[in-house]
Order: structure tokens, then sequence, then C-alpha cells
């Protein structure tokens, strides 16, 4: 299947759970296969709306296919061009810090040691096969850990 073809199955279910537009201050609600709303993915480039396509992986919004570093940084550049289109001051691109659990809240610790513990289970589930995926998805969905 063409991964137009993919998106456009998944969009015809419609709004699966909550996803917004991830063009900056947009908090319009699309489904989990569209990276932005219609409005601001017309004011991505070409060029670089041709590269989103190229490094997306059908399911990646699901946790069924991997997130790639060229996609990340792709959509990175987009969302900086539609912020520029709209005359907004992205901010600047920053090197991550690193965090370690020492440095976070207790409750945001507990929270990552459970998003922890559903990642160790996620190569179990997918050897087991995309029944088993969506049913760890479903129990993180379902107690709103994510």
């Amino acid at each position: 299947m063409s991964k137009a073809a993919y998106v456009r199955r998944e969009v015809a279910k419609g709004q699966t759970r909550p996803h917004h537009c991830h063009a900056l201050e947009c908090k319009k609600q699309v489904p989990p296969a569209y990276f932005m709303c219609p409005k601001h993915w017309r004011l991505v480039p070409d060029r670089l709306q041709a590269a989103v396509w190229r490094h997306y992986n059908p399911g990646q919004e699901k946790g069924e296919a991997s997130v790639s570093s060229e996609y990340l940084d792709v959509t990175d550049e987009a969302i900086r061009a539609v912020a520029e289109a709209e005359g907004k001051t992205p901010a600047a691109k920053t090197p991550a810090k690193q965090v370690t659990l020492d440095d976070l809240t207790p409750s945001d610790r507990a929270e990552i040691e459970k998003f922890t513990g559903y990642l160790k289970r996620l190569p179990a589930a997918r050897a087991a096969g995309p029944d088993a995926v969506k049913a760890l998805y479903a129990e993180v969905y379902a107690k709103g850990s994510l």
C-alpha cells in the first residue's frame, strides 16, 4: 500500500485520539496520520513537503513503525518555515540538555518510570505481532500515560 493510500485510510477512520497540527500555536485537531492541518500544510514549501513524505514511515504515529532522525529534522524545518511564513519567530533550536531522574519532580519521575516500563514491553509486543502492539498502545492511552 502506498503512503498516500495508508494516510487516506487512516484519515477515513476519523479522529481516533487527540492530535493537533504541529504548526506553532495551532491547536486544530487533525487525524494522527496528519502532520499539520491543511491550512498550515499549504504553507510548507514543496521541497519540504516532499522530504516529509520521503521520511514518513506509515504507522509511525501509532508506534508501529520507527520515526527516523531525518523525519524529525525535516519536520522541524517545516514547522520553522510555516512560522516564518506567518511572521512568527520560532524558538531557536538548542541542543538537548541532559536530564537525569534526579532533576525531576517525584510525579514526573514516576510518569517516566511508568512509560519506561511500557517501552521495555514494546519489543516483545512487536515480536508477537501487530495485535499485541495495538493492545499495548491501547493500554497506555487508556491509562492516560501519554
